[in-house]
């Protein structure tokens, strides 16, 4: 089954053990916020668009996450719906690493594996980028992410964010509403 990209890019056959989001290739590079300020990214977010992310548990629809400024990183509150409609939430963390840039982190929720956290743009005042990706042997788990800082400007959100999903060679036709 193809994802839209090339051929050798396939998703995984449904093998025991291999989650449906591993697929072949590995993680491009990608090019991260220059002067990343922590303090202006605190705040809500809105998620407007994502790549399917199992790791979001009961967390599926109508999703807000507040980021509240602690050392070199954040606290973070993600709020929203499961698929029944019922509030749910999680509690984590998203911290900075000294051996990446600012804009390079690492994002920690309970029952997950840590993960990265890359801003790839932001403006911050009404839109952000962020890419995750994980490469394992000639395999990779990749999730892509267009917040806003109103629910009402995710288009305008998803918008901007295009053009740099596309230069970075992320399949922005991935990232669903």
């Amino acid at each position: 089954m193809l994802t839209g990209r090339l051929a050798q890019q396939e998703t995984l056959p449904n093998l025991p053990g291999v989650q449906s989001f591993v697929e072949s290739g590995k993680c491009p590079g990608v090019t991260l916020q220059d002067n990343f300020n922590y303090q202006q990214y605190a705040g809500k977010w809105f998620m407007g668009y994502k790549m399917d992310n199992p790791f979001l548990g009961d967390v599926q629809k109508c999703i807000q996450s507040d980021y509240t400024v602690s050392g070199t990183g954040f606290s973070v509150r993600t709020s929203g719906q499961n698929f029944n409609g019922n509030n749910a939430e999680q509690i984590g963390e998203i911290k900075s690493t000294q051996e990446f840039p600012p804009a390079s982190l690492s994002v920690f929720f309970p029952d997950t594996f840590p993960a990265n956290y890359q801003v790839m743009e932001t403006d911050y005042s009404s839109y952000s980028c962020v890419y995750s990706c994980t490469t394992t042997n000639n395999h990779k788990s990749e999730f892509g992410f267009v917040f806003s800082r109103t629910p009402e400007g995710v288009n305008s959100a998803w918008t901007k964010c295009g053009p740099s999903f596309l230069k970075n060679r992320i399949d922005f036709a991935k990232l669903k509403p």
